[in-house]
């Protein structure tokens, strides 16, 4: 049987838990001169599909639940697992710059009800 996840809100209790062990990625405070792309070992990286149904998950929260019809997303261009799912829950390639690929879905085009 597969693993299935579940959005569902954030208590109070939960954003206390949450914050109470938060430390800041450094990243945020790094001196830009020293900035560079994160790269992921492909091999200790497990497919279980659990990205794919939280993308799934918060597509329909957004289009059904907020009412925004179009929603946009990046990735950097090394990281091909991202851009896998992205287009395997419907986001359509746009274009890409030096560093991101830009994807778009559209309610009534590629995720209806």
């Amino acid at each position: 049987m597969k693993e299935e996840i579940t959005l569902k809100p954030m208590t109070p209790e939960m954003y206390h838990a949450f914050f109470k062990e938060y430390q800041n990625d450094k990243d945020l405070f790094l001196d830009k001169n020293d900035f560079y792309e994160y790269q992921y070992d492909k091999a200790n990286v497990k497919d279980r599909g659990f990205e794919t149904q939280a993308e799934q998950l918060a597509i329909k929260y957004v289009f059904y639940e907020l009412d925004i019809p179009v929603l946009y997303a990046d990735t950097v261009l090394t990281n091909t697992r991202s851009q896998h799912v992205l287009e395997k829950v419907g986001f359509q390639f746009i274009d890409e710059d030096e560093k991101r690929k830009h994807y778009r879905i559209m309610r009534d085009e590629k995720f209806p009800i």
